[in-house]
């Protein structure tokens, strides 16, 4: 089980229609607010902490470039398709049209542009630690979604070729919140391993089973459900040791329930890693790393520890016998940078590692090949 090292936290797209000075001032605080939900973790964030960060934005800006938007020049090919097959829709009628089911008001096309914007990463985390919000670090967990949709009295698990407009929704999500979400290929080896029963009731040893081939830091149920012809309720529940509550959300409409639930979701999980930092916080914890056998792997295993957002330091107290004692000081607490270092990227906690006596003042842990 290996997190995934997630890149572009601190960029951010925004649609805009024109390339201009004054455009970019307009959507640079839309940016921001897509940032701030990456790094902090958290979707709903108190707008006057937004409004406050947001002011003045400018500061925080690193890169800038504007670019055509694919979705516009999709929008544009499929109006020349039309009349490239001789498709006059100037000729049609309101009734004709009205027969097809065709919206009184056209959707609104999308803008031409899109405006791509890199922020200050140390800035950003200063201002965010000034404001007491947490952070989220590039280290996430990688998340496995087995998720059942009940309609009309059928039940579908998503993924494979099954409903890829939600998939593509999931994919969307995915890239919003800085988080690697998968879903099950739904092959025959999956058919085999698990049943919408054992989803359903939340079976862990099954869906576990199941999950395995796909080596997820996480894995979470889900239930999508129709109330009725305008209300879907979800519920979302993150299984393993750390077991988290259900989470339940109805929404008008399949996509709206699919978003909000799984959005939830989200902020449960950003809420178990990401943690408030604090630069004079001299928070103190030893790890015994085991396997450190030659140069290149204690160089691993420095890196990898330095390059961590909660260390400010890095302190090698003892190396003897292919492991090295080492002392962190982290900028956040205990408990969340523990479960930063489970998710197992280069190490690998050890179990009963040392003696009882020592286990209360070190953490074991394996250097992964």
């Amino acid at each position: 089980m290996q997190a995934a090292t997630v890149e572009g936290l601190y960029e951010a797209e925004v649609p805009v229609a024109r390339q201009t000075d004054s455009e970019r001032d307009r959507v640079l605080p839309l940016a921001f607010q897509q940032v701030l939900i990456k790094v902090v973790g958290q979707r709903q964030l108190d707008p006057d902490v937004v409004k406050s960060l947001s002011r003045n934005v400018s500061r925080f800006t690193q890169q800038f470039r504007f670019k055509v938007n694919p979705a516009w020049r999709e929008y544009q090919d499929s109006l020349a398709a039309p009349a490239a097959l001789g498709w006059a829709s100037s000729n049609r009628s309101d009734e004709v049209a009205r027969e097809e089911g065709e919206a009184d008001i056209a959707e609104a096309p999308p803008e031409p542009y899109l405006l791509w914007v890199r922020f200050g990463e140390s800035m950003v985390n200063q201002a965010l630690m000034d404001a007491a919000l947490p952070i989220w670090g590039k280290e996430r967990p990688a998340l496995l979604l087995w998720l059942v949709i009940e309609q009309s009295g059928e039940r579908t698990i998503l993924g494979g070729e099954v409903l890829p407009d939600l998939q593509a929704q999931v994919v969307k999500i995915s890239q919003q919140r800085g988080i690697p979400l998968w879903l099950p290929l739904l092959d025959f080896q999956d058919q085999q391993s698990i049943a919408v029963g054992d989803i359903l009731g939340g079976f862990e040893e099954p869906i576990f089973k199941a999950s395995k081939r796909y080596q997820p830091n996480k894995v979470a149920v889900g239930r999508l459900q129709q109330l009725n012809e305008t209300i879907w309720r979800v519920q979302w529940q993150l299984l393993g040791d750390d077991q988290s509550p259900v989470v339940y959300q109805e929404s008008p409409g399949l996509e709206a329930g699919l978003e909000e639930g799984l959005n939830l979701l989200l902020d449960r999980l950003g809420g178990r890693f990401a943690q408030h930092l604090d630069v004079n916080q001299k928070n103190k914890i030893l790890l015994r790393i085991h396997g450190v056998t030659d140069l290149a792997a204690y160089a691993r295993v420095t890196e990898y520890l330095s390059g961590l957002d909660v260390v400010k330091s890095v302190f090698i107290k003892e190396a003897s016998e292919g492991t090295l004692l080492i002392e962190l000081e982290a900028l956040g607490e205990r408990g969340v940078v523990e479960r930063l270092l489970a998710l197992g990227r280069q190490l690998r906690p050890l179990v009963g590692g040392g003696d009882p006596f020592e286990r209360e003042i070190e953490q074991h842990y394996q250097l992964n090949p």
